[in-house]
Order: structure tokens, then C-alpha cells, then sequence
């Protein structure tokens, strides 16, 4: 046994990890761990805020070495890769081919296994999350057995492989461990982005108007604390070639994004508890400096990947129907002003807004509904973000519609499992898969499914009282929790 944790600290156990290398080796580690009665649980890059992979006294199988390509076939536009391949190599390696992902995630860290199994997803009116541009998945289940699960044929589709198409879509690795995806894929296109800067109250209007969202392709909503804008990318594919780049922009800018981590990292946090009245003046200087009102034009996979600065922070997610949206930002922006107005600041980053279409995977958040989703996050260590991020999900949560992404964020989970139509339905494959639940640990199986003991008779969901709390939190004492 070892100690566990995820990328952000707050979670850390002791378990057996193991790094398989190839599917034999994986098949063996699953099939040992069952023999020594261990739950398990997959773990690619650990990016995830929310509790999925710690699994106390358990295995943790980490795919990290399982990242080759499998296959790519240029003419067909697909590709198969290992679980353990990341965003960014993945987008790379299309790239190289004059493809490029439909929907790729934002954040290039996570592995190809971990953005599907979380619903994880980029920016599109014409596309879902991640997870449905998958045309096979590989996963290998409680026997150690590889189990592939196809895309049905539209033509020929039987109910049995739709059902577990669409649970195994967006799974949170709770059907066996993802071996394998293989991927739709499109043409690589430029992209024209036309950034501006418009008024808060301008923009919260335009929600409500679904033909003025619709007016581009891809669509960002950037927003910093306290200010009277908003950044709005309004991105549409182009003929145009992409803007020329000297040789030396990917080195500079890689360098400039590592000093701002540094800055953010450090001084933000320290800042923010000892002089936090300078924070509306950096507020200022963040939002002149973020972005300039103009007209870019890149490849896809660089239009979508064009932020560099990824700190450390707390990020929580909650996905929206579009006309439910401009309440959900504008109770996130409220709530900033009411902390400010007392001199606090518990959020010194952005909230982030991308939109998608409906997905057909039965635990997208975005299942079925098109969706805005709205982010907030912050630096690590920055003090009074637990209580802000609390207040911030109750006031969402009262928004029926709510869902949060399941990788990041979230402290409420009572109210989950009733926000997904097909929850049920999800529930029946996955214990027909893993009928033991040897792919559970305690908080999916407590406080997200809620399921009664094996064998024992399921009472009505008002009795049951979910943990209020997640059990391996361990929140650093100076991050204000």
C-alpha cells in the first residue's frame, strides 16, 4: 500500500496502486485486486477536484503508460488510442495528420480515459461533450475480460447495445477500466475569432435570445471579478489561412504562461489575505490585459487550445440549459460583489462559460439539453473560497436544471442522481456489468447513486440521508476551508 493523492491535495489514500504497461498486465491487475476482495478504481492524470478515484484500502490502476496509438486511418478520419494518452498529445498527434478532434477539451492535461469518463468537453453548438465522438470503447471488466462497446448503427440499432452505448458514454469508471478509444475525428479548418468586449448586463440579455448565440460556431464568455464586460469569443469556421506565427511564439509564450503560474501560484493567495483592498485594481489590470478586441484566425486545434495558463486552483463547474443560463451567471457575478462590498475575495481567477448541443450519453451533464456551462475558479490557498463556492452552489442549485461536472467541484450531492432522466436506466447496466460493484468506492456508491446494501430492498430516495461531506477531503489549512 502507498499514499495516493490527486493533483490538487485534497485528496489522499492509502491503496494499492498499480501502472500497467500493456492489456495483459492491466487484465492481471484487475483480476489480482478482485482475488484480495479490493474495490477499484481507474486513475489517469488525477485532474479531477471531485472524489471519483479515491478508493481507501483498495486498487487504483493508473493508465498513464497505457497512451500508444492503436490505430489511424486517415481516409475514415478515426483514430484509437490508449485510456492513458493525454488531451495534448492526442490533439497533436491529429493535428500532424490534418485532422483534428471535434470537441476537444479546453484543459490539455487530462488522459483521452478520464475526459470521457467525466463528460468532459470543449465548445460547439453542433456537438455534445468528449464522449460522443466515440465510435468503439474498450473496457476491461471485473473478470479481467476486454469488453467492446460500439456506437449502434443507426440503421440496425439493437436496444441492448444502444443501452450500453449510451451508459458507457460518460461512465465515471464504474463499468471496468477504460483499455481503449477509438474516435470520430474531422478534417482539420481554421478558425476566425472575433473577440469583444461587451457590456455584463448586454451579454446576460443575449441569453435569452438562442438566435443571437447561434449566430457563430463556437462560442467563450470569459468574465473577470467585479468588472462592468465580459470577453466574448465568437468563433466561426473560415477559409482564411491562420495568422503567420514567428518561429520563436510557442517559446515565449510557454515562458510567459510559467512566470504568470508563478505569479498566481504565490503571490495571489498571499495577497489575497494581506492586502486584499488592491484586488479591484488587479481586477482591472487582469481584464486590460487578458485580451484585446480584435480578429484572430488559427487551426482548430490551436483555436480551442489558445489558453496557456493553467494554475493551480479550485475550479467548479455546473452545467445550464441555455435559457437557464443568464440566472446562473448573473447569481455567480452577485455573489462576487456581495463578498467584495465587505472586502473579500474569495475568487481571484474567472468564471468561464462554453457552450455545447445535447449529448446522448445518459450522465453528460449535458444530456439531452443545450447547454451553457459556467465556471469559477480560483487560486489555491486563496482564503474564504470554501464558503464562497458553497453559497455560490446553493444559489445554482436552486436552478432545477443544474448539473455539475462530475471531475470538478461540487459539496452538495443529494440532489444528483434526480437530475438525470436516465439514472435509473444507467444504474441497471452498470450493476448488470459489475454486479459485485467492484468498480464503486464510497462516494459514488453513497452519495451519488445511493444504492442499498447488495441484496438489500431499495427504500424510497426521500429516507435515505446522504454523507453531507466528502469522506477524504483534506483541504490544506491555508487555503481558508
Amino acid at each position: 500500500m502507498q499514499e495516493w493523492h490527486n493533483f490538487a491535495g485534497n485528496h489522499r489514500v492509502r491503496a494499492d496502486v498499480r501502472a500497467p504497461r500493456h492489456e495483459e498486465e492491466l487484465s492481471t491487475c484487475i483480476r489480482s485486486a478482485v482475488e484480495k476482495g479490493h474495490r477499484i478504481r481507474p486513475d489517469g492524470a488525477s485532474y479531477s477536484w471531485a472524489p471519483l478515484v479515491p478508493v481507501e484500502g483498495g486498487t487504483i490502476i493508473n493508465m498513464q503508460h497505457m497512451d500508444r496509438l492503436h490505430s489511424l486511418d486517415v481516409d475514415a478520419r478515426t483514430i484509437e488510442v490508449g485510456a492513458g494518452m493525454d488531451i495534448q498529445a492526442l490533439n497533436a498527434l491529429t493535428a500532424k495528420y490534418g485532422l483534428t478532434l471535434v470537441t476537444p477539451p479546453l484543459f490539455p492535461g487530462p488522459t483521452v480515459g478520464g475526459a470521457v469518463a467525466t463528460g468532459s468537453h470543449g465548445t460547439s453548438f453542433l456537438a455534445g461533450n468528449f464522449s460522443d465522438d466515440i465510435l468503439e470503447m474498450t473496457i476491461v471488466d471485473h473478470t479481467g475480460e476486454p469488453r467492446v462497446v460500439r456506437r449502434p448503427d443507426p440503421k440496425r440499432p439493437t436496444p441492448e447495445g444502444r443501452d450500453e452505448y449510451a451508459a458507457a458514454q460518460v461512465n465515471l469508471g464504474t463499468l471496468g477500466v477504460v483499455q481503449s478509444v477509438k474516435l470520430q475525428l474531422v478534417d482539420q479548418f481554421n478558425v476566425h475569432t472575433q473577440i469583444r468586449e461587451i457590456p455584463v448586463d448586454e451579454v446576460l440579455e443575449g441569453f435569452e435570445d438562442l438566435a443571437q448565440l447561434r449566430s457563430c460556431d463556437f462560442l467563450e464568455i470569459f468574465y473577470t471579478p467585479l468588472q462592468d464586460t465580459m470577453w466574448v469569443y465568437l468563433m466561426n469556421r473560415t477559409d482564411s489561412p491562420p495568422d503567420p506565427r514567428p518561429p520563436w511564439a510557442d517559446f515565449v509564450a510557454k515562458q510567459t504562461a510559467a512566470f504568470q503560474e508563478s505569479i498566481i501560484d504565490s503571490i495571489y493567495p498571499w495577497a489575497t489575505r494581506y492586502v486584499p483592498n488592491i484586488f479591484p485594481r488587479v481586477f482591472d489590470f487582469t481584464n486590460r490585459s487578458y485580451a484585446k478586441p480584435g480578429v484572430t484566425v488559427a487551426t482548430a486545434s490551436n483555436a480551442f487550445h489558445f489558453a496557456r495558463v493553467f494554475p493551480k486552483c479550485w475550479d467548479m463547474s455546473y452545467s445550464f440549459p441555455n435559457h437557464d443560463a443568464a440566472r446562473a451567471w448573473s447569481a455567480g457575478i452577485s455573489l462576487l460583489r456581495e463578498y467584495a462590498s465587505a472586502s473579500l475575495f474569495p475568487v481571484n481567477l474567472m468564471m468561464h462559460g462554453r457552450f455545447t448541443a445535447g449529448s446522448n450519453g445518459w450522465l453528460a451533464p449535458d444530456h439531452e439539453q443545450e447547454t451553457c456551462y459556467v465556471e469559477v475558479t480560483t487560486a489555491e490557498h486563496t482564503p474564504n473560497w470554501v464558503d464562497f463556492y458553497r453559497e455560490l452552489e446553493r444559489r445554482w442549485l436552486d436552478i432545477p436544471s443544474a448539473r455539475p461536472h462530475w471531475a470538478k467541484l461540487y459539496f452538495e450531492t443529494d440532489p444528483i442522481r434526480d437530475r438525470y432522466p436516465k439514472m435509473d436506466e444507467f444504474l441497471q447496466v452498470r450493476e448488470r456489468w459489475d454486479p459485485n460493484r467492484v468498480f464503486l468506492n464510497e462516494f459514488l456508491e453513497k452519495q451519488i447513486f445511493k444504492l442499498p446494501a447488495i441484496g438489500a430492498v431499495e427504500e424510497p430516495a426521500r429516507s435515505r440521508e446522504p454523507l453531507q461531506d466528502w469522506p477524504t477531503v483534506r483541504v490544506p489549512a491555508s487555503s481558508g476551508a
